[in-house]
Order: structure tokens, then sequence, then C-alpha cells
């Protein structure tokens, strides 16, 4: 289940980054549970990896266990009760489609996001102005001591970007969706799709947006005001379609795009007196 010295940078939408120590890829939530308690009794560090979406590899190794999560992709289907289970590895498109088939509304907004449910679940991913975390019931977590337990969505602590499970890790997902007609909720979420493709640079090698947006705010007007659409290092760019989203253009490394990040973040310190923060995650060795 362990492999060793596995390239994990080519395994994120950026492609960039270098190996990790040891990769593992479970085929089930019990696997997944056994890996990860095997790192914890042996202090050894990991890094849990959904679609890699978000995610920013160092150019150096990791030194633990990455352990990636695309093979769990259970589900289970309660359309009366308007209820969708998904294991952590579940893409958030097949969520969504799985919602749409079924006459479920709720998860039109977030179409055009990529990822895993898990990770989405996990950093509160959003769209138009709402938090994934508003449509969930319940998320399964891996505590820190060992044990799987259910934890009902009003007691986890959800805010901008974030659900605050820390060092919890997501299992599974239960969301809660209201019906309605396939056709308009089709109609309502390829609306939204269309919308982001003249807006985003999706078919780009990206980890979506860069920075969460200031109170009051948009990251993506206050770098585009600053001028830096189209700004370079290395082989990585601010997008020239939504100052937010830093693409890799020419083979960039990870350096590239880090330098660009310090930059942007500097720009608009010194000049809007803001200190942006990052959305994308770059696991800590």
């Amino acid at each position: 289940m362990c492999r060793e010295n596995v390239r994990v940078g080519e395994r994120t939408s950026f492609g960039v980054g270098g190996r990790a120590r040891w990769f593992a890829e479970p085929e089930s939530i019990d696997e997944l549970v056994r890996c990860v308690r095997a790192c914890r009794e042996r202090d050894l560090p990991f890094f849990m990896l959904g679609g890699g979406t978000n995610i920013l590899f160092r150019d150096e190794s990791y030194p633990g266990v990455v352990i990636a999560t695309r093979r769990l992709k259970r589900k289970s289907v309660d359309s009366v009760r308007g209820q969708l289970t998904f294991e952590t590895g579940v893409p958030l498109s097949f969520a969504i489609r799985t919602a749409i088939r079924h006459g479920l509304s709720g998860l039109e907004t977030f179409v055009g996001i990529p990822g895993s449910v898990g990770g989405a679940v996990y950093g509160n991913a959003g769209g138009c102005g709402i938090g994934l975390g508003e449509r969930v019931d319940a998320v399964e977590v891996l505590q820190a001591d060992g044990q799987l337990e259910w934890l009902a969505a009003s007691d986890i602590d959800w805010s901008y970007r974030s659900s605050g499970l820390g060092d919890r890790v997501v299992t599974r997902a239960r969301l809660s969706l209201a019906g309605d007609r396939v056709a308009d909720v089709r109609a309502r979420t390829q609306l939204v799709m269309d919308r982001k493709r003249a807006t985003q640079p999706l078919s780009a090698r990206s980890a979506g947006c860069v920075f969460r947006n200031p109170t009051g705010a948009s990251a993506g007007q206050l770098i585009e005001a600053a001028g830096l659409k189209g700004v370079r290092e290395g082989g990585a760019a601010v997008s020239d379609v939504h100052a937010n989203f830093i693409v890799n253009e020419e083979a960039a490394t990870s350096a590239d795009v880090s330098d660009l990040i310090d930059r942007v973040v500097r720009t608009i310190r010194e000049r809007n007196a803001v200190d942006l923060v990052r959305e994308i995650v770059t696991p800590s060795h």
C-alpha cells in the first residue's frame, strides 16, 4: 500500500513540486484509518492529498507520507430525504452530477470547483458567496485518537474557507439538499459554469484562487488594480484572465510560484496596506 520516493507534484493541478518519501493510496476507509494510525504511532508527518487542486508541493521532497484519497469513491443516495453521502475521495464534480441526476438542488454554485469532496469540506470551499458547509448535514472524521466519529454540521466551527477540523481527517460527508426539477437544477448549474468559463482560466494549470478575499474586498480586483496581471516569475504568471489565479505556463517550479506569490503579497501590502492570506496549501516539512 505504501511506495517510496514517488513524484507527487505531478499529481496536482499546478503540476509542480518534488517527491514524497512515502506515498500511500488506500482503497477503503479501513485502509485509510490503518495508514493514518500507523503514521501517528510512528510520529511520521503525513499529508492528505485529495484532488490536488489547491496544493503547492515544494521542489524539495516531502519527508513524510502523502496519503492520496482518490480511490475512496463510494456513495449512497437518499433522494427522499435529499441526502447524498460520499467518501472523501469522490470528485466534487461527480457529487454535483449526482445531485443533478436525482433532482437535488444546492450544489449548483460549486460547479467548476475542482478537487474532492473531502478536501472541499475540510476547506469549506465556496462559490458565489456560499460555503459548502452550508450544504453539509454531517461529516465523519478520524479523530486524533484514531477513532471514527460522525460530527453534526452544527457542531463544526465553519468559517470562511475553513471547517476548523484541524488535525481530524475527513473520511465521509453527508450533504443535505432540496428537491427540484432535474431540468431546473441542470440549467442553473450550466449558468454558473458558463460564467466561470468566461471569467476564470479553467483550462490552465493552476490551483484555483491563490488568495482569500480580504474583508470587504476582492483579492483579484486588488491584484488587477496593482497592474500585476501577466507578471511573471520564471515559468509562473499571474493570469491575464483572473488576477487571483497563478498559472504554470512554462515548466514552472514550485519556487517560481512561491516567489510570485510573495511578490504579489508585498505589492498589495505596500499599495493597499492589506495582507493577502493564501488559500492554497503548502505541505509543511
